[in-house]
């Protein structure tokens, strides 16, 4: 009887408690083209669950794969957020009075396209105790556990998008 008594107040107890998810972080679109020397642009959006509303973010762009696009700027979502001071040159960042937490959009990053090929677009956290990098809790100096996915950029070679013309003009005429 003890037993069974423990286990079910084990149960309710675990029930009882909030699981706490992991913010998840997105760019849209996940993968675009864009011309040579164009300035493509990437919503980035963050879901947050209500037990994580974050009062602040701060991360890096990683940029891999064929060097094609250059991070150029970010502009946060001044309806929900105001700048923070940019302690490590990242440029993602933002402050809020008011937790936020659901479906959010962070902001809008800018790429500088400058050479041909394919660039794959992460994010990191690697300081996590500087409130400059990850997700500020509610409860000063708590961080919360980020996913991050990212996305890629293609510039293609001029050439090749002339070809492509071509031979749709052939089709055309046939």
């Amino acid at each position: 009887m003890r037993m069974r008594l423990a286990c079910f107040a084990a149960v309710i107890g675990l029930l009882a408690c909030p699981a706490l998810a992991d913010i998840v972080v997105s760019m849209a679109p996940v993968y675009q083209e864009a011309s040579l020397g164009s300035y493509p642009t990437a919503e980035l959006w963050a879901n947050i669950p209500e037990a994580e509303a974050i009062v602040g973010f701060g991360f890096d762009v990683d940029i891999t794969g064929d060097p094609a696009v250059e991070f150029d700027s970010f502009a946060y979502n001044s309806a929900l957020f105001f700048e923070m001071p940019d302690g490590d040159g990242d440029g993602i960042q933002g402050l809020t009075v008011e937790p936020r937490f659901g479906d959010v959009l962070l902001g809008v990053m800018t790429f500088h396209a400058v050479a041909n090929g394919l660039a794959d677009i992460g994010f990191s956290d690697d300081n996590p105790d500087d409130l400059a990098e990850g997700f500020a809790l509610v409860t000063p100096g708590e961080f919360a556990t980020v996913d991050y996915t990212g996305g890629q950029i293609y510039v293609p070679e001029p050439a090749s998008l002339a070809l492509v013309a071509l031979a749709g003009l052939l089709i055309r005429r046939r």
